[in-house]
């Protein structure tokens, strides 16, 4: 929809203004993931996704590192083991 659309470029616009049904906006940006959650009319950075709470940025990280795919999803099955 059109929301989700708007959602992809506010990083531009400086996250202000977003269809208030976008809980939160994900980018990855120079190398890295970055979590933005609303805060009134703004969209603000946040450390962690409240939707996704115990996913690792740092390893997602990682894993987009990785050359291939096959790295990138063993890298993240290692990850994961216990």
């Amino acid at each position: 929809s059109g929301c989700e659309k708007i959602a992809l470029i506010a990083d531009r616009v400086g996250l202000t203004g977003l269809c208030p049904s976008v809980p939160e906006v994900w980018f990855w940006q120079d190398g890295s993931l970055r979590f933005f959650l609303p805060q009134g009319d703004q969209y603000l950075a946040a450390t962690r996704s409240r939707a996704l709470p115990d996913l690792d940025p740092a390893l997602i990280t990682r894993c987009m590192a990785e050359p291939t795919q096959t790295k990138a999803l063993r890298t993240l099955r290692l990850a994961m083991e216990p």
